[in-house]
């Protein structure tokens, strides 16, 4: 085969690229492929096939080569991500961080390990899943599970470098299965609240449309008309479930002797079924 053909020069370009690939993997990245060892086909002399074991940076070399070969991609090997569990401060929390995943259906686990307190590591990261979730636990703190930290993509998971707890107010959830959801809220001992985080958990069932979150003064009505606020979100079916939503109301003053109602609206049609969970926590 002469030196200067066009297949020399691919295997050699493949072969420069694949190189260049390990070498930007991280140390934790190597240090994990070095004890890995796999027989793999290749053709020896005389152009027959033969069976070789290799170990380590070779075998991640051959692999990311006969991927580019067939795919004209790079292989995608795990990933790490070091979160911190942490409180608003930015304070690090002794307590526990999960991270999820979600493939065909499911919330499958990553195994972390706390390297410090509230520093945690999670070493093997499937890439390009569909959407990554954390949630953490601390005594005297909860996660507020804001929405935007449920369905991550890899790029967002990777700029996720704190996970933020809040102190424990008052908080109460309500489970429901209808199309409509209301809650009455008396007594409050918490005169002085201007901010409300109402939270929901919902299962859509391949719904797509419209949702709103509405908040009013005074007890349950068919048609309130005292209203605080409303939040408006979109509904993709595409997502998975179950799906997060926030609605903070702030800047009003929460009397103990109202009484305040939420409801859940939703449109395009609007009575199919759904069922979660919706709540509301003050904020001390």
């Amino acid at each position: 085969m002469h030196s200067k053909s066009a297949r020399v020069k691919d295997q050699r370009e493949r072969l420069a690229t694949a190189s260049r690939h390990y070498a930007s993997l991280t140390p934790v990245q190597r240090a994990r492929l070095r004890h890995q060892m796999r027989f793999v086909s290749r053709v020896g002399s005389g152009s027959v096939s033969e069976e070789v074991l290799l170990q380590g940076r070779q075998l991640f070399i051959s692999e990311d080569i006969r991927e580019l070969k067939t795919k004209q991609k790079l292989l995608s090997p795990l990933f790490e991500v070091c979160i911190v569990l942490c409180d608003k401060e930015y304070t690090a929390l002794s307590g526990n961080l999960w991270l999820y995943y979600w493939i065909a259906g499911e919330w499958h686990e990553i195994p972390g390990q706390e390297l410090a307190t509230g520093n945690w590591l999670f070493s093997r990261v499937p890439p390009g899943q569909a959407a990554y979730r954390v949630y953490g636990e601390a005594d005297g703190y909860f996660d507020p599970e804001f929405a935007q930290f449920q369905s991550m993509d890899e790029r967002q998971l990777k700029q996720h470098h704190a996970h933020l707890l809040y102190q424990k107010g008052t908080g109460y959830i309500i489970s429901f299965g209808a199309n409509t959801q209301n809650y009455r809220r008396r007594n409050t001992a918490r005169i002085n609240l201007t901010s409300l985080h109402i939270f929901a958990k919902i299962s859509f069932f391949e719904y797509s449309g419209r949702l709103d979150i509405a908040l009013f003064r005074g007890r349950y009505s068919q048609e309130p008309v005292d209203e605080i606020g409303r939040r408006h979100f979109s509904v993709r079916a595409s997502e998975a479930d179950p799906k997060y939503y926030d609605a903070f109301f702030r800047g009003f003053y929460i009397s103990k002797d109202s009484d305040y109602t939420m409801y859940f609206y939703r449109f395009d049609p609007p009575y199919p079924a759904f069922s979660g969970f919706i709540g509301w926590k003050e904020f001390p």
